[in-house]
């Protein structure tokens, strides 16, 4: 668990992030033109594009970038799914921008679905990517443990989305709230990715210390 806590203390600024889809873009939705729906409902389009782009990730998408040479390794997935989740905030303040350079109620609540969109690509790159990675690095016997973990980390960035939602982001405009966003996103991506290029697997740091102990004793039985 502590091998794979470099890679999890990143994940906190990702679901305080991702989280304003419940609050700031409801909120904005409120002032898009609804067209006969209610702002929250726009948050179906979240559970049923996974649904899609699951298989189409995963059959597809992985095994075609995997053919023509891609990095898809995990730790590169979850980089770049850092990378989407700051775009998706930067689409957020554009729409931001318009719907108060426009007249109430004018811009389509169809213009969230980009954002939302590309958020949810960003949660199949980090969060089941992550899972996934996570699991295949514990033992069986710690598996339960570091599903625990993961979790902790989600209810970590849950506290503190909902504790800046209230205070600081309480004073920001909203275009300037997400451009904040998308810029911690940027700053964890980058610290993320130093992490990432040294971070090796438990059992390669296992085998490199059994070797450096054989080399040790090896050396001490020459000296004999």
């Amino acid at each position: 668990v502590l091998h794979l806590m470099p890679i999890l203390l990143f994940y906190p600024i990702f679901w305080m992030l991702y989280d304003q889809q419940g609050s700031v873009w409801t909120l904005q939705a409120t002032r898009l033109a609804l067209h006969g729906l209610e702002p929250e409902q726009l948050q179906f389009v979240n559970p049923m594009e996974i649904m899609i782009f699951l298989p189409l990730f995963d059959q597809i998408i992985y095994p075609w970038m995997e053919h023509r040479g891609f990095n898809i390794q995990p730790l590169r997935r979850m980089e770049f799914g850092m990378g989407l989740t700051a775009v998706s905030l930067l689409a957020s303040a554009l729409l931001e921008h318009a719907i108060q350079a426009s007249p109430p109620n004018s811009v389509s609540l169809a213009w969230q679905i980009p954002q939302i969109t590309i958020m949810v690509i960003a949660e199949i790159q980090l969060n089941v990517t992550g899972l996934e990675f996570s699991y295949a690095q514990a033992p069986a016997s710690m598996q339960a443990l570091i599903l625990a973990t993961y979790l902790f980390m989600t209810a970590v960035g849950n506290g503190l989305g909902s504790l800046l939602f209230v205070t600081v982001f309480s004073q920001l405009n909203t275009a300037t709230m997400m451009v904040v966003c998308a810029i911690s996103m940027v700053v964890n991506m980058l610290c993320f990715r130093k992490v990432a290029r040294r971070w090796k697997p438990y059992s390669m740091c296992h085998q490199e210390n059994e070797d450096a102990e054989e080399g040790l004793q090896l050396g001490e039985m020459s000296n004999k």
